[in-house]
């Protein structure tokens, strides 16, 4: 049988209601009502549910605690697209936060706070991770070094 996964990011315990987002990734995954869907919060948890039209009654928890070693992974700032790839293949690997800087030679030197958001959420529903992760970004390649 197959599992679904999606993510909600409030408190995971009796009957909740999904973001137009989430219920769409659903859709696109062909869930239906009655069928067995797993959430994720970020924060270590994961409860097993029913899915019935775009909410998801609760029935168990499981919390984890994040694994360590922690993975931090520092970058150049560089092109968008490959910038989402980047995040993507850091996070499939483990990375549990990325650190981006300009360089001497980045296309661009800063990073909307709206599109790092985006970064963090793509990566975070994509791979439907038990704890959350950040992306952030520094002035300079120094401050990492220090």
């Amino acid at each position: 049988m197959r599992k679904y996964r999606c993510y909600h990011p409030q408190k995971l315990e009796g009957e909740i209601t999904l973001s137009p987002t989430e219920a769409k990734h659903l859709q696109v995954l062909r869930v239906r009502d009655g069928d067995q869907v797993e959430v994720v919060d970020g924060k270590g948890t994961i409860a097993e549910g029913i899915f019935q039209n775009k909410t998801i009654e609760i029935t168990s928890t499981k919390h984890f605690p994040e694994p360590e070693p922690k993975i931090i992974l520092a970058a150049a700032l560089i092109k968008q697209n490959r910038l989402e790839w980047l995040i993507e293949k850091g996070t499939e690997l483990g990375a549990h936060a990325f650190c981006l800087f300009p360089s001497d030679h980045s296309e661009r030197k800063v990073v909307s706070p709206n599109h790092l958001t985006r970064l963090e959420a793509a990566a975070l529903s994509a791979l439907c991770r038990k704890v959350s992760m950040s992306v952030d970004t520094v002035m300079s390649a120094t401050i990492i070094l220090v």
